[in-house]
């Protein structure tokens, strides 16, 4: 939808919708643009995301037009559940909505995009922040034409290597609640190659975690996502960036290497591949993975997992080994929670979580392709 929408619809409506226009409810633009913009009806308000201009605003209908609290109108009319927005003056038409039949503004997202996402059963990990239109959402996905786009926040952006500067700016707005924070909902076909070059844009603005996004495959549309933190950028990285921000990054943690004896005690080496998984150098599925991932958790409190994750993986099969290796650790730690204090781990409190954490600490290094012959050789 063009700028001209946003900048005419962007303050917040109220009082009084009649019954023969109700607007209640959230609407989105129904045009093909990749980034929709979304408004917000109630009985006397209206918002819209992305909120551009400002917080919400009352308003009243009077007849055919949208009278704002601010003097600000527009023309309207509705159609088989479409909303059609009028220049007031020649009634041509400056954009048009449909009411979404979708609860979550991801869900009806995810379908006006196309996007598959056809990830894994997400059960025990539902976001308990709000995933809504005030949240930093960060969308990847390919065209038909296997161009890769990046709508952060209903904005679209270019995957490149100053991408960071637009993440930049969001930290710095005071209506973000989750200023550090970024939802990412990336279509299962992206390689793991440009899911760095993101994660790694990420890490250049400082954002302390991502959550991957993912739905649940029972029919019911939830909305869940596995946290996970971004490791700071190593002194090379740094000396890349422009001199203005080098200043933001503190110094990198020293990076994991272990004697030989170690790997041979304590790990298992894991390769997550294009569209399979190697544990050890040899073939398993999901299920088996997770068997061998229990036994090592359960019987070695050193354990560390190993993790070497091939570019050219889809990012289906990345999310669904992330998915398995956070279920393992989450049914452990339920299990000894309930065993020893009678309560699963997220229904603890503070100090009781603290104790299950620090008893199965969940300790993974994802290692490079050049480190990972040395960490092979090293196992054996």
């Amino acid at each position: 939808m063009n700028r001209i929408l946003s900048v005419t619809i962007v303050f917040v409506l109220a009082s009084g919708c009649k019954e023969s226009a109700d607007l209640s409810g959230y609407w989105i633009s129904s045009d093909d643009n990749p980034y929709p913009v979304l408004v917000h009806f109630t009985t006397d308000q209206y918002s819209q995301s992305p909120n551009i201009y400002g917080d919400t605003v009352n308003y009243q209908i009077i007849s055919d037009r949208i009278m704002f609290s601010n003097g600000f109108e527009r023309k309207f009319y509705l159609q088989s559940e479409q909303l059609f927005l009028l220049d007031n003056e020649t009634d041509s038409i400056l954009g048009t909505f449909e009411r979404m039949k979708e609860s979550w503004f991801i869900d009806h997202l995810l379908v006006k995009l196309a996007i598959n996402l056809n990830l894994p059963e997400a059960e025990g990990m539902l976001v308990t922040s709000n995933v809504n239109s005030n949240s930093n959402l960060l969308y990847m996905y390919s065209d038909s034409a296997n161009r890769t786009s990046v709508i952060l926040n209903g904005n679209q952006l270019e995957l490149g290597s100053l991408l960071y500067l637009s993440f930049l700016g969001i930290k710095d707005e005071p209506i973000q609640s989750l200023g550090e924070f970024m939802f990412l909902i990336i279509d299962k076909n992206i390689t793991i190659h440009k899911v760095k070059l993101l994660k790694n844009e990420l890490r250049k603005a400082m954002m302390a975690r991502v959550i991957y996004v993912t739905k649940n495959n029972d029919g019911g549309g939830s909305i869940y996502g596995i946290p996970r933190k971004l490791i700071p950028l190593t002194e090379k990285g740094i000396s890349q960036l422009p001199d203005s921000i080098q200043y933001l990054f503190p110094p990198a943690p020293p990076e994991f290497n272990p004697d030989p004896q170690f790997l041979n005690d304590h790990t298992i080496i894991c390769e997550v591949l294009k569209d399979s998984l190697l544990v050890n150098g040899k073939y398993h599925d999901l299920n088996s993975y997770q068997q061998i991932l229990t036994d090592h958790i359960l019987q070695d409190e050193k354990f560390i997992l190993v993790v070497y994750v091939d570019e050219a993986a889809t990012y289906n099969t990345y999310i669904n080994y992330l998915h398995s290796t956070t279920m393992t650790y989450n049914r452990i730690r339920n299990y000894y929670a309930l065993e020893k204090y009678g309560v699963t781990y997220n229904e603890g409190d503070r100090l009781t979580r603290k104790e299950v954490r620090n008893k199965y600490s969940m300790r993974i290094s994802e290692i490079s392709y050049n480190d990972l012959s040395k960490y092979k050789s090293n196992a054996l």
